[in-house]
């Protein structure tokens, strides 16, 4: 998506752009694998963002609540709840830009780092 995650604070991760028309499954709606990779990458940045991890996701969970367009301006945020050893929980948002309070899909996932 070449979405650019800036650090936001606390713990998280936040970009805003486009998903190009190319990604549509169809009628100018994103294919749900596109939503679920941008919701995954936000929450991989946020982790990254926060303690500079490289992680894995180990599991990823969605919930689709509205249509995702394609070539509309979104917002895409993510948040490193917790931390346990190797182990780290987080949970993005995709929502329309011009209302932030309308989310269009969320995630949460577990995500695994190969270092202590």
């Amino acid at each position: 998506m070449q979405l650019d995650y800036l650090p936001a604070e606390p713990d998280g991760s936040v970009a805003r752009g486009v998903i190009p028309g190319h990604f549509a499954g169809f009628d100018d709606i994103a294919h749900g694998g596109t939503v679920a990779a941008v919701l995954d990458d936000a929450m991989w940045w946020a982790i990254h963002h926060s303690c500079a991890a490289h992680t894995m996701t180990v599991e990823l969970q969605v919930r689709y609540r509205r249509p995702v367009p394609v070539k509309t301006p979104l917002s895409v945020s993510g948040y490193l709840e917790r931390r346990r050893g190797r182990l780290f929980w987080a949970s993005a948002t995709v929502c329309a830009d011009a209302d932030h309070e309308e989310v269009l899909a969320r995630a949460s996932g577990k995500f695994l780092t190969g270092r202590g």
